[in-house]
Order: structure tokens, then sequence, then C-alpha cells
């Protein structure tokens, strides 16, 4: 039996798969995490500023994240635009709530992800071709 009462060795239909799926999906938003994202989530979006400010860091960050990843090095405006964000987002404490819930609930989202993939040999299989 796993953590969620599943035995692993059981072969399972198809269609049991999904409702288990969904019946941890409901179990996620029991979780401390889910409601402390919530929580945070209610925080910020009466506040049209914070939405704002949040949308542009994100827009920013992943305008660096993909220059990197393409190979190139980010322009110097973007830097000086994103290190400026982060200083506003810095001194926004419902902002900081926010960003700091959301890591943590894909920390547990991806944790699940990965109970999932060593169940399953996922990364077995990527670590072998990576070594090729």
């Amino acid at each position: 039996m796993d953590a969620i009462g599943l035995r692993l060795d059981a072969e399972v239909p198809a269609v049991s798969v999904y409702d288990r799926a969904h019946e941890l999906a409901r179990m996620l938003r029991d979780t401390e995490e889910y409601r402390e994202y919530r929580r945070a989530c209610e925080a910020i979006s009466g506040e049209g500023t914070a939405r704002l400010i949040l949308r542009d860091y994100r827009k920013n960050q992943i305008e660096v994240q993909a220059a990197g990843l393409a190979g190139r090095k980010p322009s110097e405006s973007a830097l000086a635009e994103l290190r400026r964000l982060t200083e506003i987002v810095e001194m926004h404490k419902p902002i900081m709530d926010f960003l700091k819930a959301e890591s943590r609930l894909l920390t547990l989202i991806a944790d699940i992800q990965k109970i999932l993939g060593d169940a399953l040999d996922l990364w077995e299989h990527a670590e072998e071709t990576a070594e090729k």
C-alpha cells in the first residue's frame, strides 16, 4: 500500500486510475499548502496593483530565462528591469506571501510527480539516454 491506500502491485482498470487521480486532487485541496496558496491568492486578487506587478515580474522572468535557455545572454535592459521588479516584489508582502505559498504548493506537486516517476521507472530511462 502507498500513502493514499493504493495497492501498487494490483492491476487497476484505466478508468479507476482517473478516479484515483481525482481523489488525489481532492486530497491536495485539503493540504495546508493548498489552503495557504488560496489565502494568498485571495489576498492579491482584490489588489489590481499587486496583480499588475506580479504579471510584469513573471513576464520579465520568462523573458530572461528564455534568453538563457536559447543560449543567448539576456539584454542588460531586461536584467535591469528584473532587478527593479524584484525589489518591488520583495517590498510587497502580499506578493511575497503569494510567491512563497505557490512555491510550497508546487514543491508538493513536484514531489508527487517524482514519486510517480520513480514508481514507473521514468527517470531511469531518461538517465540512461543522457549518459549515452
